[in-house]
């Protein structure tokens, strides 16, 4: 924690010891999460960028139906919550690394780019 008084800045280190009762839970995808409710789809896609701290990016705006809300999901994982998603919308989400975000486009992979890469030279070819 930072703390600035008078234009003096001190710094503050705290350790707080862990909570008992909490799981260790080395990946963030399986971090149990005991009750869920969503009212409407947008409060899905905000629960899984908050379980995994990572930017929601999707390119349609909220296609999950919301015929399926409100929706009350117990002992779930933020995974879960993923495959959830993409069975209540039918569209699949990926984990663009790049990006360090989840999305609904298709992240670029190396075949794509060879592909790109002979066009291009193919184009520079043509007369």
């Amino acid at each position: 924690m930072q703390i600035s008084w008078m234009g003096e800045r001190a710094r503050l280190v705290f350790d707080i010891p862990a909570f008992p009762d909490l799981p260790v839970v080395e990946n963030q995808f399986e971090t149990p999460m005991p009750l869920v409710y969503f009212s409407e789809p947008k409060d899905l896609i905000a629960e899984i960028g908050q379980a995994t701290e990572l930017r929601i990016r999707l390119n349609e705006d909220y296609p999950a139906p919301t015929d399926e809300f409100p929706m009350i999901v117990r002992d779930t994982t933020p995974v879960e919550l993923i495959k959830l998603y993409e069975r209540v919308s039918g569209a699949p989400l990926y984990y663009d690394r790049g990006k360090g975000e989840i999305t609904d486009l298709r992240p670029e992979g190396v075949i794509d780019k060879v592909i790109d890469w002979v066009k291009e030279k193919t184009a520079k070819l043509a007369p």
